[in-house]
């Protein structure tokens, strides 16, 4: 795990350093974003409030996503790992991985996406996909989305 954390932070600082060159040459490479979360806990046995038994000392879960934008193409991935998951989440999280990935391009009203994506019917009573990570809740869609935008709408 530890490679490929360095192999992805080296290919990240590469990629953050080849666009400032090409941005002062006049050439678009496009930008990468992202952000990154680790949330580790370490257990003690009490026996005073009936708390379960954990084997392991410290469990930890983590994510990161990357995102790549260049003019109307976006892709990314969300990089999890659950190394013993924290108690309380759901014991089938287990290892490291990607979890999600998407592509997307958009124009003249028109967007495609491809891979998981997130989806809000209304208020959301209907339809509702979102992700938690702080409470273990990845409900996305994973498919094809075509929306479909005639007009841009203001309110005014």
């Amino acid at each position: 795990m530890k490679r490929i954390l360095s192999a992805l932070f080296c290919l990240l600082t590469l990629a953050l350093s080849a666009q400032q060159d090409t941005t002062k040459k006049g050439l678009d490479l496009g930008q990468i974003h992202g952000n990154f979360q680790a949330d580790f806990q370490y257990y003690n046995t009490d026996t005073l409030i009936g708390a379960p038994v954990v084997p392991e000392k410290i469990r930890s879960n983590g994510f990161m996503n990357l995102i790549y934008t260049r003019g109307n193409f976006t892709a990314g991935v969300r990089f999890e790992s659950y190394l013993n998951v924290l108690q309380g989440f759901d014991p089938r999280y287990k290892g490291t991985g990607i979890a999600n990935r998407f592509a997307s391009y958009i124009y003249d009203g028109l967007e495609i996406t491809a891979g998981n994506f997130y989806e809000q019917f209304g208020t959301g009573m209907v339809l509702r996909a979102y992700w938690e990570p702080n409470l273990g809740v990845d409900n996305s869609f994973d498919g094809v989305r075509v929306k479909f935008t005639p007009t841009p709408w203001h309110i005014h």
